[in-house]
């Protein structure tokens, strides 16, 4: 825990008083600075070099089967910006901008689009989790943000990177932090997929709880099934109605739900205890769920 009398203020906010600032352009092997990779890729070259896109890695890293290659020969010409594990990449094009990842040992030998912006560091300097955690930092996205360029197609210039301010501790105190934050991100990903798992799980018993019994499965000692019986949704609730359009907030306590969340409030409710609610307008979405506060959506009171 750092004490509040050994930070000092800089000019990207408060750090402890033994951090650093540096730019991004100095934090780099020498050999290997900051850069974009393949413009034109070509035909793919099935016994080709790896070509790493945005897609490959902004939602986790696919499948190396999944990656387009290029030639051996392109590769050659942009040895440049070929990728080794350890170096962080970040999308510098596109409405993926500032997606970041670190490349996997996996891939031995990869190079990178025009799109992709390589990032090496210089271990003796910085920590490829470290600079990978500040830059997905809320402090990191602002950092990006502030040079993000166009609004249609948004984008950073590689001289830009170069120039991101970076706090900079101690190497043995990047390497915790580093450390601390992938053990919390490997927590979240166990946590994830155990999630997926259980969803499959309930969508399974879903499928066979909400399915009409079939009266031809059931065994000789079994007791009879009665049939289910098919109604309009009507006639089996209270009333089906509309939720209002009052986006206005003035002090009021009572929150206005709509498909998106929360989008205003009143000084009284319309509906109280358990109503379903449905999204009734825009895109088809699984939105049903449980709300005691007045709606802007399709809201089904039960008998």
């Amino acid at each position: 825990m750092v004490k509040e009398n050994t930070m000092k203020q800089t000019e990207i906010g408060l750090i402890p008083e033994e951090w650093e600032i540096d730019i991004l352009e100095n934090l780099v092997e020498n050999e290997r600075k900051i850069r974009y990779g393949i413009v034109q890729p070509g035909k793919f070259d099935p016994n080709g070099i790896i070509l790493i896109r945005g897609q490959d890695y902004s939602f986790g890293w696919a499948d190396e089967s999944d990656f387009f290659r290029v030639t051996k020969e392109l590769d050659e010409k942009f040895r440049n910006a070929r990728v080794k594990c350890g170096d962080v990449l970040l999308t510098i094009v596109g409405n993926g901008t500032g997606n970041l990842a670190i490349v996997p040992d996996w891939i031995k030998l990869g190079n990178i689009t025009q799109t992709t912006a390589r990032i090496a560091p210089n271990n003796l300097r910085l920590n490829s989790y470290f600079i990978y955690q500040y830059l997905k930092s809320d402090s990191g996205k602002i950092t990006i943000k502030n040079y993000v360029k166009g609004a249609a197609q948004p984008g950073l210039n590689i001289c830009d990177v170069e120039k991101f301010k970076i706090p900079l501790p101690p190497l043995p105190e990047q390497e915790a932090i580093a450390e601390a934050l992938s053990d919390a991100d490997a927590w979240i990903e166990s946590l994830e997929q155990l999630i997926a798992k259980k969803r499959l799980i309930k969508q399974g018993a879903m499928q066979e709880l909400l399915s009409p019994a079939s009266t031809s499965s059931a065994t000789a000692d079994a007791e009879p099934v009665e049939a289910w019986k098919v109604k309009k949704l009507g006639e089996v609730c209270d009333s089906i109605a509309s939720g209002t359009s009052n986006t206005l907030n003035d002090g009021n306590i009572y929150p206005i739900q709509g498909s998106t969340g929360i989008i205003g409030f009143k000084n009284y409710f319309d509906y109280e205890g358990e109503n379903l609610t449905v999204a009734r307008v825009g895109a088809m979405q699984d939105m049903s769920e449980l709300f005691q506060a007045n709606i802007v959506c399709l809201i089904i009171l039960y008998w």
